[in-house]
């Protein structure tokens, strides 16, 4: 946080990014370190692994989620200007044919887990230690916005929280710059990936999925005479 801000942080400061850095370090086989494994298991170095899970944590549906709910954030301005912005953005959702849904400029981000059909545990803590660290810092107006959207996103459409929700907001508070909050997932994610390297390389084997065709049917061979 030092050579981040260049402040000394406070005892709350310091307690909140520990752990934001402990609950990011491991989280089973998400995106990124499933393709650490699947490099690991073709006996590409360390290192080599640890840049494939990078490559895939930057994308916006993993790693890059927490960047989206701070533009949200910015966009939004004021807890006052919270509940129409939601229900705006849902009534644009509905206006968009079905294959467009599912953009970025469609979502709200932060909602929504392939596995979490409840509220993500995660974020249970990084809400309470981001509401502390907001009325530290004089920008519980600015928390008071998550608090809101978070409501109404789940009495519109029940969709709960995922960490990435309340990471985005505390990592914000702790000054960290928007472009550096994928980088700090990353650093913390490192040592999860490493446990998982090791454990691929303790009793290794190619990881070679495979697919199950389904176009169009068998077809009378031509000659390529």
């Amino acid at each position: 946080m030092y050579m981040m801000t260049g402040e000394e942080p406070s005892a709350q400061v310091t307690k909140t990014m520990d752990v934001a850095l402990l609950l990011h370090a491991e989280h089973e086989f998400n995106a990124s370190t499933f393709a650490a494994r699947v490099a690991t298991a073709t006996e590409a170095d360390m290192h080599s692994a640890v840049v494939t899970a990078i490559g895939v944590l930057k994308g916006p549906k993993h790693g890059g989620a927490n960047e989206d709910v701070v533009d949200m954030l910015d966009e939004i301005g004021t807890a006052a200007n919270a509940e129409n912005w939601v229900k705006a953005k849902l009534e644009l959702r509905k206006s968009l044919p079905p294959a467009e849904r599912q953009s970025i400029r469609a979502r709200v981000p932060g909602f929504g887990h392939r596995v979490y059909k409840i509220t993500d545990p995660r974020s249970v803590y990084l809400r309470s230690e981001g509401a502390r660290l907001a009325e530290e810092k004089g920008l519980s107006d600015r928390f008071q916005i998550l608090e809101i959207v978070r409501a109404t996103m789940e009495k519109e459409l029940g969709l709960p929280v995922n960490v990435d929700y309340y990471s985005a907001g505390v990592y914000g508070a702790l000054g960290v710059p928007t472009d550096f909050a994928t980088s700090i997932f990353a650093v913390a994610r490192t040592s999860g990936w490493i446990a998982h390297i090791t454990e691929q390389l303790a009793n290794n084997r190619l990881i070679r999925p495979r697919s199950d065709y389904i176009g169009y049917a068998p077809r009378a061979a031509h000659s390529i005479a």
